[in-house]
């Protein structure tokens, strides 16, 4: 035994020898979400170096290394040791070629990382960061009014793949997408709806099923409403399901973030139970928080969106203290037409909302610790929205910046660059030339908004967006209508973007003969396509015409001009006809 002794000695300081061991550093918060727990620089390849970290809580963790050469992602060995287990991970380079990051799960408590390399003698610098559960909603989509599908290069192209850490999307067509992005570490979520109205047993089935996958990590399940009491039905569906697939995960979307759930009168004794089961099961509640653009100012805007933030989260704490350690936060980015456009007044510009939201989950006390962080829904953004989404993951999940990213990319809440460009204020800002007397006019249509599928909230409901500007075709001249394009920048791309509608039938999917047209400007891309205004599901479909152009302008102003003449065919095709137009929106443009 005295033998063995020594000998196990001899070899654990010969192990110890081997490395070059980083002196523990104490974390340090940097905003709700992102804490620092590592932060060297000019380390040497030339030793295998092993870090001790100290992880907070059982989470994701973020690895920086930053090379003075170019290296191959092939050519650096990273290990992470916990409870005397050890377990590769993936680096995946970050835009240059000497900058690699990843992201892993890791446990709470002492963790150790060893980095070596037998082929790069370079310094490097090395951070190491406990991060949120970022998720990307959905993975393979193709969005509505766009004919972009969300895939791999896809994402990788704008700003997505390396700012998240879970997808979510379908799982049998993504088998080998899956195992990719298991490789990195990352997580990949199922689909599955939830029939409120259905037999439990029959959601139970169909909840089982979409767990059986074997290579997907769990399901994220649309939606739940906390006030609802089929939710003590489901807590026990939940419960069950958990106990059946151990290590799965399984995330209920709740609608509205339980913004009424808890003050209704049954609000806690029906999601306070149900919400506990799915933590329980090491699982995490998505709290729907959706937000529209309808704020007359700035300042309206950050108070009521505070206010509404603040005021759920400590609706939730009240029912269950320490819950904002246990949930994901999801946020809106359905911004261009389909069923739930948030995007819904062309007066203000909606990325520097979904700044804001961010901004305040990252600073105000009460999101301290929040677990992670989510938007819905890819099939109703666009491709420039979604690269805005993920700038934004990176700068406060990632980085943990606390101040605003709008600023860098000169984003403000108001935009300046059109006058009334939802005729609101009927003519005003607008010069009409009507090819006939009487052939442009002012059409006040309610629902329109609602039927585009803008989705104001509360007494704005069913309101925004009734204004058009109607022309009538005429086989003499064209129609049109005008305005100075205003405070552009020049040689900075813009998107100006429009809808329009047949005001005499909006049930028939077509193309609508309609065209904006910039003088003074450089077009770079220009996109037309018909859209349903509401859900596939509902019977009463309206459809429309969404526009969306990129443009660079050559200096501080450029021509609109929008007329229902593309050129002199156009007389023949569509004399008698209508055509309403509103939501005329100019905003910068992130490429």
């Amino acid at each position: 035994m005295k033998l063995f002794k020594a000998c196990l000695s001899g070899v654990l300081c010969l192990f110890m020898h081997s490395y070059v061991f980083a002196e523990k550093h104490p974390p340090v918060k940097l905003n709700n979400l992102v804490t620092e727990l590592l932060n060297m620089e000019k380390q040497d390849f030339s030793h295998d170096n092993k870090y001790t970290f100290e992880a907070t809580r059982n989470g994701w963790i973020y690895l920086k290394i930053q090379t003075s050469e170019i290296i191959s992602v092939n050519d650096v060995k990273i290990t992470v040791l916990q409870n005397n287990a050890a377990r590769n991970i993936f680096l995946y380079p970050y835009h240059d070629k000497n900058t690699f990051e990843a992201m892993f799960l890791c446990d709470k408590g002492t963790n150790s990382l060893q980095i070596n390399s037998d082929k790069s003698k370079s310094p490097y610098n090395i951070i190491i960061r406990a991060i949120p559960e970022i998720v990307f909603d959905s993975y393979g989509h193709k969005q509505k009014i766009f004919d972009t599908v969300c895939d791999w290069d896809f994402l990788e192209k704008n700003n997505i793949l390396n700012n998240v850490n879970v997808f979510s999307g379908k799982t049998e067509e993504y088998r080998d997408i899956i195992s990719k992005w298991h490789a990195m570490g990352r997580i990949w979520l199922g689909y599955a709806g939830c029939n409120r109205n259905d037999n439990p047993e029959k959601e139970y089935e169909k909840w089982k099923k979409a767990l059986s996958v074997p290579f997907s990590d769990g399901i994220i399940i649309d939606e739940f409403d906390g006030y609802r009491k089929e939710n003590l039905i489901y807590t026990e569906t939940f419960r069950r399901l958990f106990t059946e697939f151990p290590g799965k995960r399984i995330y209920p979307w709740i609608g509205h973030g339980g913004k009424y759930d808890l003050t209704y009168p049954d609000g806690n004794i029906y999601l306070k139970p149900f919400a506990e089961a799915v933590i329980a099961g090491k699982s995490k509640p998505v709290l729907e928080r959706y937000f529209e653009d309808y704020f007359l100012n700035e300042e309206e805007m950050r108070q009521d969106i505070a206010f509404k933030l603040d005021k759920d989260i400590k609706n939730w704490e009240n029912a269950i203290p320490g819950i904002v350690k246990s949930v994901i936060v999801c946020f809106n980015f359905y911004v261009s037409g389909g069923s739930c456009s948030r995007n819904i007044n062309p007066s203000t510009d909606y990325r520097y909302l979904m700044d804001f939201q961010f901004n305040h989950i990252a600073n105000s006390p009460l999101y301290d610790g929040l677990y992670g962080v989510m938007a819905w829904h890819a099939a109703g953004a666009d491709p420039e929205t979604i690269r805005w989404l993920g700038l934004l993951y990176r700068h406060y999940c990632i980085k943990g910046k606390k101040e605003m990213l709008s600023p860098q990319y000169g984003i403000k809440y108001a935009l300046k660059h059109l006058q009334n460009p939802d005729f609101e204020y009927h003519e005003d800002g607008w010069i009409f030339s009507p090819a006939e007397d009487g052939s442009i006019s002012i059409k006040f249509l309610k629902p329109g908004g609602w039927w585009q599928g803008r989705k104001p909230e509360g007494i704005k409901r069913k309101i925004t967006g009734n204004h058009f500007a109607l022309m009538k075709y005429s086989d003499k001249k064209p129609n049109k209508i005008s305005q100075t394009i205003e405070n552009l920048i020049p040689s900075r791309p813009y998107t100006l973007k429009m809808i329009s509608g047949d005001p005499n039938n909006l049930k028939n999917e077509k193309l609508l003969n309609i065209y904006a047209k910039i003088t003074g400007a450089k077009i770079i891309e220009e996109y037309q396509k018909s859209y349903p205004g509401q859900d596939e599901k509902e019977k009463n479909i309206h459809y429309f015409n969404y526009h969306y152009i990129v443009f660079v302008p050559e200096k501080s102003t450029a021509e609109l001009t929008i007329t229902d003449w593309k050129d002199n065919t156009d007389k023949k095709l569509s004399h008698g006809k209508e055509v309403m137009i509103n939501f005329i929106e100019v905003q910068s443009y992130i490429k």
